[in-house]
């Protein structure tokens, strides 16, 4: 069964969101939760991010 709702997030649209969430902000760090939700109008993407950061470790 394929995948049926919701966005089909990769590391390149992680990627793509968090900074359009920046450049809508006029921002260069990271954008707080407050912020994403402001400008995205949902969680969605934090919830992708929470679950991504918990997979990778940093070296």
């Amino acid at each position: 069964m394929g995948y049926t709702h919701g966005t089909r997030w990769d590391n390149q649209k992680i990627e793509s969101e968090i900074k359009k969430v920046m450049r809508c902000l006029g921002i260069d760090r990271m954008p707080s939760r407050s912020e994403i939700e402001q400008v995205t109008g949902n969680n969605s993407l934090l919830v992708r991010q929470q679950r991504h950061q918990g997979r990778h470790k940093s070296s």
